[in-house]
């Protein structure tokens, strides 16, 4: 009986040990636990925007008119932060060149989301040809609208040669296609500054 009881009492000493060095990280397992929930929960949501969809419109052709009509939009994480843009519009013709230019946080690379189907609008649409981007297949959207930042640091070659950098992943037939309308502005690798 002896030797029962002091097995039992040593257990319950070693038991208590544990649990006294386990306790000061209860509240680090409880805050792991929480963050692994929510990151599952984001990783198992449906996405609106969804890259590898294959349904949409694929036009043959693209004119390139563009148009953003009567837009609002927050960032979906600042859901009841509406930025500037509030009821925005803005029209480009096919063969407009337009710049984008304005104070660091003003809404110019939210606007190129936009267009590129990164964020959906809160209200209105953005217009590419008379069609809906929100109509058009992601993929074939996102291969056919490309953005040249002007980055001097990023990009230190000829404009032909960034032109093509943000060709990168298109048929080859675009890289003819940039060379000859790079060409025909003088713009070509040969006299690039």
């Amino acid at each position: 009986m002896n030797l029962i009881f002091r097995s039992v009492l040593f257990s319950v000493i070693v038991a208590a040990i544990s649990l006294t060095s386990i306790a000061p990280y209860l509240v680090e397992f409880t805050r792991a636990a929480s963050a692994a929930a929510e990151l599952f929960r984001l990783i198992d949501r449906k996405s609106i925007i969804n890259p590898l969809d294959e349904s949409g419109e694929r036009p043959p052709c693209i004119v390139g008119d563009l148009s953003i009509s009567k837009v609002t939009f927050s960032y979906p994480m600042r859901p009841g932060a509406i930025i500037f843009l509030d009821n925005f519009s803005l029209r480009i013709p096919a063969g407009e060149v337009a710049a984008l230019v304005g104070e660091s946080g003003s809404g110019k690379s939210t606007i190129i989301g936009l267009i590129e189907r990164w964020y959906n609008p809160l209200s209105g649409s953005v217009i590419l040809d008379g069609r809906p981007i929100d109509q058009l297949n992601l993929n074939w959207l996102r291969n056919n609208i490309r953005l040249v930042q002007q980055e001097p640091v990023l990009f230190s070659g000829t404009i032909y040669q960034n032109t093509c950098n943000g060709l990168v992943g298109t048929p080859v037939s675009r890289f003819k296609r940039c060379y000859e309308i790079l060409h025909l502005t003088g713009l070509d690798h040969s006299n690039a500054p």
